[in-house]
Formats: structure tokens, C-alpha cells, sequence
């Protein structure tokens, strides 16, 4: 072999080398803007969707306490209404990021935890509000007391399907579980419950 072949074929390797380089620098820079891309279109935009839903669903549970401890009726009107207005926001807000901003199995588990919860917590908020309109009052803060110091799965049964009038094979979808279990948290939660009201009337 000559020089000059030695040559061109030192030369030609670094070059072949560079190409190389230059080509998977640009696929990785594709990708890269691609992912960017994803991020800035709707990642960006469920912490949006995030944080007005985080406002929105805070702005409830001042609205509800609002209305419990309202001293006159235009107070629990204008509370209601708050209310009221602040549970359509959360209900379209979970809507659209469950509809248009969920980008893998974990983030619909999570909004579905999240959406099963605040549900439960409206339809608590809602009973309270009843008693409160029965003239009740001291009952539904005593209620609420009560339901919160249940365990997650009780409170939820109990809430579910008694107060949302939710039937047993839903309350077992929305846990996760058999409706034999559901019906054990029931039993469960339901007794302690009443031990709590009564310790709180007692």
C-alpha cells in the first residue's frame, strides 16, 4: 500500500467518524425538540390546569365553611352561591385535564383518585350544608368532625353510599376492591361513625 492510500485512508476514517457524529447529533437534537415540544404543549399546560384546580377546589372548602358558619340567611346564600359556582370549575377542570392532559397510566390513576375524593368531600360538604338548612348546625359540624377522623377506605364507603346514594358495585369500582369488602367498610365505618356522634352529643 503507498502513501498516499495510507493517507487518504487516514484522512477519510476521522471524516467517516465526523459524519457519524453530525448525523446521530442531529437525530438526538430531533428528538430532544420533539420532547421539548411535548413539554411546552401540554405539560406547561396541566400545571395550568393544576394549579386553577388546586385554586379553585381551595376556594370550595372556604365557601363551604363559609356557609357553615354563616350567621344569617343572605350569608349562606352568597356562600351557596360561591359554592356552587366553585364546584363547576372543579368538575370542568378535572374534565378537561382527564380529557386532554393525561399523558400516561399513573397520571389517570392519580386524576381518578383525585376526582373520587373530591367528590366524596362535596357530597360530605353538601349533607353538611342540609343540616345546616334543617337548622342543624351543630350537627353538621359534628359530622364533619366525625367523617374525617374515619379511615380513608371507610370514610369513603360511607360517604359514597350513603350520602351519594352511590350503589355497592360502584363504591367497589371507585375503590378498587369486591363489594364484600365495600360492605365490610361499611359495617365498619358506619359503627364508628355513630360512636363518634354519639361521643360528640354525649
Amino acid at each position: 500500500m503507498t502513501i498516499a492510500r495510507r493517507l487518504i485512508i487516514l484522512l477519510a476514517v476521522p471524516l467517516l467518524i465526523l459524519v457519524g457524529l453530525e448525523v446521530f447529533t442531529l437525530f438526538e437534537l430531533s428528538r430532544i425538540e420533539a420532547r421539548s415540544r411535548f413539554v411546552a404543549e401540554s405539560r406547561i399546560e396541566a400545571l395550568a390546569t393544576l394549579g386553577a384546580l388546586t385554586r379553585s377546589f381551595t376556594e370550595l372548602r372556604v365557601n363551604a365553611r363559609d356557609y357553615l358558619l354563616a350567621s344569617n340567611q343572605s350569608q349562606r346564600t352568597e356562600a351557596r352561591s360561591a359554592f356552587d359556582e366553585d364546584e363547576r370549575d372543579v368538575n370542568s377542570l378535572l374534565q378537561k385535564y382527564a380529557d386532554h392532559l393525561i399523558s400516561s397510566d399513573q397520571g389517570r390513576r392519580f386524576a381518578t383518585e383525585y376526582r373520587d375524593l373530591s367528590r366524596e368531600w362535596i357530597t360530605v360538604a353538601r349533607q353538611a350544608m342540609s343540616l345546616v338548612d334543617a337548622g342543624r348546625t351543630p350537627e353538621a359540624v359534628d359530622l364533619v368532625r366525625a367523617l374525617r377522623q374515619l379511615p380513608e377506605r371507610q370514610r369513603m364507603a360511607v360517604v359514597l353510599h350513603d350520602y351519594a346514594d352511590r350503589p355497592t358495585r360502584e363504591v367497589a369500582a371507585a375503590l378498587g376492591v369486591s363489594t364484600a369488602t365495600v360492605r365490610v367498610h361499611l359495617s365498619h365505618g358506619r359503627r364508628k361513625l355513630r360512636g363518634l356522634l354519639e361521643e360528640r352529643h354525649a
